[in-house]
């Protein structure tokens, strides 16, 4: 599931979305220009998604000239919006959208998500309410959820014939469909275009 940075309507239409595209520096840099969109992120010390944010704005604060200045003000800000979990960081945006609730300083209108999540909230949202994502344009890094046989050699026959019984099964076609379902890629090479859709692309 790649990771981007998914926005409420409103925030996302006024950085021009979906025709406009921008690196991780520039969606972040909006988020510090304007007061009025608030940035939040799970903690990278216990979210796998907010570490690999981490990682991609580092990076590329350190391809551009004045990228260290930048990125300290910008993990100082994010610091002060850091949610324990993903899915505690969902709860911050804005619960409609009225002005009480968009103008309320405690909730964020942009958000540090994977893809799956984006579309797992926006399942659930009421027509209008959901996200759009922003795919940046330097790059998604990707949650991989890897299923690995550990200490493989000290299992038994059963144990190994067990896992190998277990992977053959998710690799069915129904199986893969599932996942699709709860917005999981399944493939690199072939994205469904509804999944995309439906977690704001």
């Amino acid at each position: 599931s790649p990771v981007g940075m998914a926005m409420v309507p409103t925030a996302a239409k006024s950085l021009g979305w979906p025709k406009k595209t921008y690196g991780w520096l520039e969606l972040a840099g909006a988020t510090l220009r304007d007061d009025s969109l608030k940035l939040g992120a799970a903690d990278p010390a216990r979210s796998a998604s907010g570490l690999l944010a981490l990682t991609q704005l580092s990076g590329a604060a350190g391809r551009v000239k004045g990228g260290a200045t930048q990125a300290a003000a910008m993990m100082k800000a994010l610091s002060q919006r850091i949610s324990d979990s993903d899915g505690q960081l969902v709860e911050t945006l804005p619960r409609g959208s009225s002005g009480t609730e968009q103008g309320n300083p405690k909730r964020n209108h942009a958000l540090v998500l994977s893809e799956q999540a984006a579309f797992t909230y926006n399942s659930s949202a009421e027509a209008g309410d959901g996200l759009d994502f922003f795919y940046p344009e330097d790059g998604s890094p990707r949650l991989d959820y890897p299923f690995a046989l550990v200490d493989e050699t000290r299992l038994s026959t059963d144990e190994s014939r067990a896992a190998i019984r277990f992977m053959t099964y998710l690799r069915k076609p129904e199986q893969e469909q599932l996942l699709t379902d709860r917005g999981f890629r399944t493939s690199d090479d072939q994205v469904s275009a509804s999944l995309v859709a439906k977690a704001g692309g």
